[in-house]
């Protein structure tokens, strides 16, 4: 048994550290573009070097590393933030908040042209899996990005389902893609609520946190056969998941993003 277990976390470990390095080699990314965003975070468009890209589902996430080769062991997880409709010349983009040394210190800095490789994608959290009458997004801090990703290829799809966004940051001037997701709301069937801490002194939206009566105030009768997707703080999404069921929501229908244990 032991010789099993053995064998068996040798071959894990040649997979992940050989393995899908040598293959990630041969597809070799640069940054063209390294946009800062509203919310503290910064936008990385990457460009295939040499092949055709990649292809993802929205609401899924990728292994970002920056070292000389895809040897290097500091790997870091990172939703895509474009649309899975990957355009001609194959960029894709991911937003990066500031959270942690990397983020905060390392990607200000990245130039165009750096060398960066992907491992991926990975993930569940996307509504190409999850096929309902309707969306219920909700989001926080920089949550935002699988669910911006998810509705603007739903735009660039032409998908006619409501998509109803909550998404909750303490300040106007914090709330990112809101300008994008402005333009959005034009494209397609997109209903925005924005949910602040500390709301401006004209501020006619909803304030403090997404509960239940916020959400009851502008969803539709139908609620309860739409699929919802979470990503945000860890109390934000333990919270959302004990008020769904109540309000008559199918566990099977909520879908959360965790990269805590990451």
């Amino acid at each position: 048994l032991w010789i099993v277990y053995g064998v068996g976390l040798l071959g894990v470990m040649v997979y992940h550290r050989i393995y899908m390095p040598l293959r990630t080699w041969q597809r070799p990314w640069t940054v063209v573009r390294n946009v800062k965003e509203l919310g503290n975070s910064r936008t990385l468009v990457l460009s295939p070097v040499a092949h055709a890209g990649i292809q993802f589902e929205p609401g899924q996430f990728a292994w970002l590393s920056m070292g000389r080769t895809p040897f290097h062991r500091e790997e870091h997880p990172i939703s895509f933030s474009s649309s899975a409709e990957t355009p001609e010349g194959g960029e894709v983009s991911f937003t990066i908040k500031a959270l942690g040394d990397w983020s905060r210190e390392v990607v200000p800095r990245i130039k165009p042209g750096t060398r960066v490789w992907l491992d991926g994608p990975y993930g569940v959290f996307t509504p190409d899996r999850e096929q309902g009458p309707g969306y219920v997004l909700i989001g926080g801090g920089v949550g935002i990005t699988p669910l911006y990703s998810i509705c603007v290829t739903l735009a660039d799809r032409e998908d006619v389902r409501p998509v109803y966004l909550f998404y909750g940051r303490r300040a106007w001037e914090e709330l990112t893609f809101r300008d994008e997701l402005a333009r959005l709301a034009q494209r397609m069937n997109l209903k925005l609520v924005y949910v602040l801490e500390q709301p401006p002194p004209d501020w006619k939206g909803e304030t403090g946190f997404i509960n239940a009566d916020v959400l009851r105030r502008h969803l539709p009768k139908q609620y309860r056969r739409f699929q919802y997707f979470i990503c945000g703080p860890l109390p934000m999404m333990d919270a959302l998941e004990r008020l769904l069921p109540p309000m008559g929501i199918s566990p099977d229908n909520i879908h959360t993003e965790r990269f805590d244990i990451v």
